[in-house]
């Protein structure tokens, strides 16, 4: 069901928390999912299309409109069928955008969310930031140096202020050792906030680029639903090694063209060609570079994938 919640618009909360469940490999339940947008970690929805409901800064009724976000999800759908006020944000008939509080029916009732925020939340109690956890503890190790070298600098003030002139020699002598202290000391600290630098401009470019690939994997989802649902006349159809599209795009071209290459007449018996193959001759046809490691471009991964038959197994 991977590849179908990804394209649905919105989801009711059972297949949400079954997507959840698969992606996580934790046993969840609605009331666990709710209590998470709760605390800011997913946003939940409701359909209140033509409800009657309140505006709080104006207090005759409201006619909501369309799907609002949900400001309360645990008082309004953790209770079951039972009667709760919705408190929520989203375009009231009228007003434009504005807060709205309502009763939903019991033919409404139930909370509904976006396939993208529940990918992300996966991806967060999976751990994927573990970049940005790497650079916290970075962070933290820098603190403490710092910390160290001001508390070494208050004990060395503190202490020529207490011995005063009888302790003299012995702060000199403490001292002959203090600078190489130091120094090794400051050494660390440079060291760790060229690390640090590095890993946050590594992980800006890696947040980047999963943006460009999230919105090309959605760009392409939209681009299929709407060539499933197309018939176009047969004087502008383009027939080429036995597909046809209606229209003609560099990708379009390039995934023809892989598959004219490593799919077309391909048989069970024989060997299967590897994504990374295939991702290579899609780089190679749209002038793509190279990710960093020698891998294909991300683009290009996305695109092998896209063409490889849904029938095979992996390769």
């Amino acid at each position: 069901m991977d590849k179908v919640y990804r394209l649905l618009a919105w989801m009711d909360i059972n297949q949400a928390v079954d997507w959840l469940q698969d992606m996580t490999a934790t046993q969840l339940t609605d009331r666990d999912l709710l209590q998470l947008c709760e605390a800011g970690q997913c946003y939940a929805y409701a359909d209140v299309d033509g409800l009657t409901g309140f505006n709080f800064s104006n207090p005759d009724c409201q006619v909501a409109k369309g799907i609002h976000f949900v400001k309360n999800p645990m008082d309004a759908f953790a209770s079951g069928w039972e009667p709760r006020t919705l408190f929520s944000e989203g375009e009231i008939s009228g007003f434009g955008t504005g807060e709205w509080s309502g009763d939903l029916p019991v033919w409404k009732r139930g909370p509904i969310f976006k396939p993208s925020d529940i990918e992300a939340l996966a991806a967060k109690m999976n751990g994927e930031d573990a970049r940005a956890t790497e650079i916290e503890g970075l962070r933290q190790e820098l603190k403490c140096e710092r910390d160290a070298r001001k508390v070494i600098e208050s004990e060395l003030r503190e202490r020529r202020a207490k011995d005063g002139s009888d302790g003299l020699e012995n702060m000199r002598q403490m001292l002959s050792h203090t600078p190489k202290e130091f120094a090794a000391m400051q050494e660390r600290a440079e060291n760790a906030e060229r690390l640090l630098a590095a890993l946050d401009q590594q992980l800006t470019h890696l947040a980047e680029e999963k943006r460009v690939s999230d919105k090309l994997s959605m760009e392409m989802a939209r681009q299929l639903r709407e060539l499933s649902g197309q018939k176009p006349a047969a004087s502008t159809e383009t027939v080429v090694a036995g597909l046809t599209f209606p229209y003609a795009t560099k990708e379009l071209e390039a995934m023809r063209a892989a598959i004219a290459e490593h799919w077309e007449g391909y048989t069970l018996d024989k060997r299967q060609p590897t994504q990374k193959a295939v991702a290579f001759t899609l780089g190679e046809l749209l002038g793509l570079p190279r990710q960093g490691n020698g891998d294909p471009a991300r683009k290009a991964i996305v695109l092998a994938s896209a063409i490889k038959p849904d029938t095979l197994p992996d390769a």
